[in-house]
Formats: C-alpha cells, structure tokens, sequence
C-alpha cells in the first residue's frame, strides 16, 4: 500500500501538537477534506522512496534506478538512508540481536481513544528503543524534545515489543535530510508512560469526544478548519484594541501581546481567504465576493525548442542564456561534499544573520551584544 492510501487516526500522532492544546480540533477538522500540496505531495513520495531503499539495503538488493524528479527526490533523501543504515551497523557491532523495522504500524491506543500511527524506522537494541522520523521539509527545523508525535509513537512501540524486550530508555529522533538537521531527545520509559497517563490520557479523551476549550496558537496554523473556526476569529479581532496605537506608546507587556498574535493572525487572514475560496468555488455564495481569474505570466511550451528554433534562425546560443553559477547546495551535489570542502573551504562564508524576534524557548541562543549586533543591521522579522 502506499503511503498516501494509508489509514489516519482522528487523533493522529502527527496533529497531536494541535490536539492536545486545543482538544476540541480535532472533531472540528474531522470530516473536512485534505488538501494535497506539492509539498505533501512530494514528501510522501519522499518517505515512499526511503523505505523502498533502506528494505532493499535490509534484503541485500541493490537500490532501484530512479528517474527524473524521483532521482532528485532520492539525492536529497539519501542523508537520512544512509544515517539509518550507520546508526543500525554501529548497534548491530554492539549488539549482536539487534532489530530493525521500516514503516512499522504501532498502537498507542492505551493512552488515545483509536490511536495509531506508523514509525518511519524502528530499531530495538540493548535496553534502548529507538524511533527515528523523516521530515523532508526544508523550511523550518523540528526537534526532538518535548516532540509529541515521536513520544506517542514510542509508547506505541513500547506495547508492541515491551512483551519481548525489556527496555529502559527510549531515543527518539528527528531527521531532516534537506535541511542536514538531525535532532535527538532520550527520555527513561517511565518518564514516558508516565506523561501518556498524566498528560495525554486526559487530553485525548476529551478531544475525541470534540470536549474542552479551544485555544489559539501556532498550532492553529495547519487546521483544516482554522477558516471557519469562530474562536480563532473572535481571539484574532482582540488585536484590534491597539488599532492605531501608536508602538511607542505601548506597553512592554502590550507589545508582547501583539508580537504573539500577530503572526497568529496573519495565518488566520490566510485561512479564512482559503477557505472562502473553497466554498465559491463549490459553487456557494459568499456575499460581495466572487471567484475571477488571477494574472498570470506569459511562459515558454518548451524552453528546448525555443532555443533550437531561434539557434536554426541564427540566433548565437550564448544569446539566448544567461550564465549564471550554481547555489551553494546544487553545487555541493555536484561537485560532492568532500570535494566541495576542501576545494572551496576559502571562498566559502556564512554571514551573520540578521537579528530577529523570537520565543523564548526557540533553541537558537540570544544575542547579548545588542550594540554589535545592530549597529548598522537592518532588522528582519520573521
């Protein structure tokens, strides 16, 4: 099966940082169709091409030949193949009865009304479990600590093979192949078992039942219903007290309060655009507003052809392109990255970035020399 056939649990291990802050989503998201984004789209693919090459790996097989965007798709999935495979043979030298499953199905319906999920890698060795998820996002890094989908998939892993092995810590990972972060956290099962009865148990009974209170936050940013959710409007129009305001005229408590919701809203105003346009375009009718065609920029059929013809018609080819080096990452592939190091490790510099507001508890450390850090740096938000 593949995995965008799969079965998804109402409360899926992946929407459990929405769910367990604001218990009555999920019931509100039920029912609502998903929307497929390249995005997605291409990250399943991702996922579908690691376990066709770390089984083949498991089976002695050569890996499969890959074509077109699949070839891309593999080159940027292989960080993550080949970490899997020197994490298993480095506990496999220790380890001589150490196991490892691909895509395997778990249960943590002990602590979830349903639940159930799929581990993109399970490796059992020692008195250690270990879980390891694929994230082929490229935009913003995921970590392991405090990481509820990793932890409800260990306490799954932990009833289907805690009958046969007797487990004392539990090492869950991200890893983001794109990105080259690979994140870990290490919690002692009976931190574990006991934040699945303590905290989600409560939580989950609840949100299965569609119960409790809604909350807002950045985890509102990928519901399905965030368009229509008629808490998330009434908290999002609080901003509109400081309408006009001038910031200095705020106080620090005030500007912290905006700086929180403002990005809240902003993905709210996105929502509620979306899902208006899901609805006329369903043929309903929303009141002085329409669907119209948006502009568009002219594009060529076949970029090959049309430098073929205009070459036959005596146009000089380099005319025709303009001649630009390749980024840093497509050129790295290209030239591999040991090569890459070490013949461009002198004209290669990393920038400081610019300095950007963000939560206190986002891993990255502050800046302390405020006067170095802005003097002369245009600051960016994020």
């Amino acid at each position: 099966m593949s995995h965008a056939e799969r079965e998804h649990a109402l409360l899926s291990a992946s929407a459990s940082h929405r769910w367990l802050e604001c218990t009555p989503s999920a019931v509100l998201e039920d029912g609502l169709a998903d929307k497929d984004s390249a995005y997605s789209l291409e990250g399943t693919r991702a996922h579908e091409i690691a376990e066709e090459c770390l089984r083949a790996w498991q089976n002695g097989e050569d890996f499969k030949n890959y074509e077109a965007d699949d070839w891309r798709i593999y080159n940027e999935v292989l960080a993550y193949i080949h970490h899997v495979q020197n994490a298993f043979n480095g506990l496999k030298s220790i380890y001589a009865d150490a196991v490892i499953f691909f895509e395997s199905k778990v249960d943590y319906s002990k602590y979830v009304p349903e639940g159930f999920g799929t581990c993109d890698t399970v490796i059992l060795a020692g008195n250690t479990l270990f879980i390891k998820d694929l994230k082929f996002g490229k935009g913003v890094e995921v970590y392991a600590e405090n990481n509820s989908q990793l932890q409800l998939y260990a306490l799954g892993a932990i009833e289907k093979f805690g009958d046969l092995y007797d487990f004392e810590n539990v090492h869950m990972e991200i890893c983001q192949p794109r990105k080259y972060h690979f994140d870990s956290s290490v919690l002692k099962v009976e931190e574990l078992i006991t934040w699945g009865i303590d905290f989600v148990k409560p939580r989950a009974l609840l949100a299965f039942e569609g119960k409790g209170e809604f909350k807002t936050g950045l985890h509102c940013q990928f519901c399905k219903a965030a368009g229509a959710c008629r808490f998330q409007t009434e908290e999002s129009m609080k901003l509109m007290i400081h309408e006009f305001k001038d910031p200095q005229l705020l106080s620090d408590e005030e500007v912290a309060e905006v700086i929180e919701q403002a990005e809240q809203l902003s993905g709210w105003a996105k929502a509620v655009k979306d899902y208006a346009t899901k609805q006329l375009l369903e043929g309903k009718e929303l009141p002085g507003w329409k669907i119209v065609e948006g502009r568009s920029n002219r594009t060529y059929t076949n970029e090959d052809e049309v430098a073929t013809t205009l070459i036959k018609a005596g146009y000089e080819e380099p005319l025709l392109y303009d001649r630009k080096l390749l980024g840093i990452t497509a050129m790295e592939k290209v030239v591999g990255k040991k090569n890459f190091g070490e013949l461009l490790k002198d004209l290669i510099i990393k920038p400081q970035g610019k300095p950007t507001l963000a939560k206190e508890d986002d891993k990255r450390p502050a800046i302390t020399n405020v006067d170095m850090a802005f003097s002369g740096v245009e600051i960016e938000n994020e």
